[in-house]
């Protein structure tokens, strides 16, 4: 970590979500390097990168003063008509890029990790600017060659990660292949015999008070409750306990616990309100369909909803053509809400049905 001494790497977190421009998305990471940069002055590592000569100070406001020199002249700050205007953007863009890596190099370590937050929210953020596809496909390209500068070898890491999925963001504008030199990690629902297990080796860590005797029960609970889910909601529902429980843990502590997992800021909360925040046109529809689904999981007991049944449906309920309908199975596929599966969807997280 960046307080330990003895670790020859430093790592730089860039919280990303929104971002208007690449001139924008250069502007948050310099001044994140920079923050980093300041508040671990006080760590040798990071003291030696600032004693150590002008250098990466005289870079970093160089790269500041080109950013305001490109947002004075216009170019990035309003709709570029022109080719001239854009090939000029393009140029600026490639020079940033070009000026970027070199601070990064400047920082003399043995190990760089940047970690860029939120990356798909971003690319869906521009996606809907003019010309947006255009500098999507142009920011993946800067972060591939950075990735493989002759300078950098194996000192630079860059993760890009997000709640929403990546790998079909990409596959949406047809890019994956601009970043799939990567290794890719993909975050799989827990089953129930997982989460027990994850449930006891956190119990373990935080030292719940928990009876013996209740250790069947609570293994029943466990069953029916999360029978899937993600490992977030194992570990919410612990902190939960651990922060509201009374001197023994019983079954009105667990139901209590489990009903607060719908409010908590991240997790099924997060996923709803980005229905309004991002789909409002489509948030309602979107709430009804997986509804739908959930009860033909829970009422019917289907384990997956033949695409074909479900766009029967809803052409009939809610009278809409295939093209909306896609549209809308877009947006539960592409938060995760839904999963594809075979020739169908299915919602496999337990906590989520219970939810919805």
């Amino acid at each position: 970590s960046n307080k330990d001494e003895n670790d020859p790497g430093i790592y730089i977190y860039i919280y990303l979500e929104k971002i208007d421009n690449l001139i924008d998305f250069y502007d948050k990471v310099i001044d994140e390097i920079n923050r980093g940069i300041r508040e671990y002055a006080g760590n040798s590592k990071f003291s030696q990168i600032l004693t150590s000569g002008a250098t990466i100070k005289n870079a970093i406001e160089s790269f500041k003063d080109r950013i305001r020199q490109v947002s004075i002249s216009g170019v990035g700050s309003v709709t570029i008509n022109s080719t001239s205007k854009w090939d000029s953007y393009i140029n600026k863009l490639n020079n940033l890029q070009t000026e970027f890596l070199k601070i990064i190099l400047a920082l003399k370590k043995e190990r760089v990790i940047l970690g860029f937050d939120e990356v798909p929210e971003a690319i869906i953020n521009l996606l809907k600017r003019e010309r947006g596809e255009e500098e999507v496909i142009i920011w993946l390209e800067h972060f591939r060659k950075i990735r493989h500068h002759e300078d950098a070898g194996n000192s630079i890491k860059m993760i890009l990660f997000g709640s929403v999925n990546m790998k079909l963001t990409l596959e949406k504008i047809k890019q994956s292949q601009l970043v799939n030199d990567r290794y890719c990690i993909e975050i799989k629902s827990l089953n129930s015999s997982e989460a027990k297990q994850l449930f006891w080796q956190l119990q373990e860590t935080v030292k719940l008070d928990i009876d013996n005797s209740f250790k069947p029960q609570l293994d029943q609970f466990l069953d029916k409750m999360f029978t899937f889910c993600s490992p977030w909601s194992i570990q919410n529902f612990i902190d939960i306990i651990q922060k509201n429980s009374p001197s023994k843990i019983n079954m009105d502590t667990l139901k209590n616990a489990y009903l607060n997992l719908f409010d908590i800021m991240g997790g099924i909360r997060y996923y709803n309100e980005r229905l309004d925040k991002y789909y409002k046109d489509s948030a309602n529809t979107a709430r009804t369909f997986l509804k739908y689904i959930v009860e033909q999981h829970i009422d019917h007991n289907l384990k997956t909803i033949e695409d074909k049944n479900l766009f029967k449906w809803a052409n009939k309920t809610l009278n809409l053509d295939r093209s909306k309908y896609i549209s809308i199975i877009d947006i539960l596929v592409m938060d995760c809400l839904i999963e594809r599966e075979s020739t169908g969807y299915i919602l496999l997280n337990t906590v989520e049905r219970n939810f919805w």
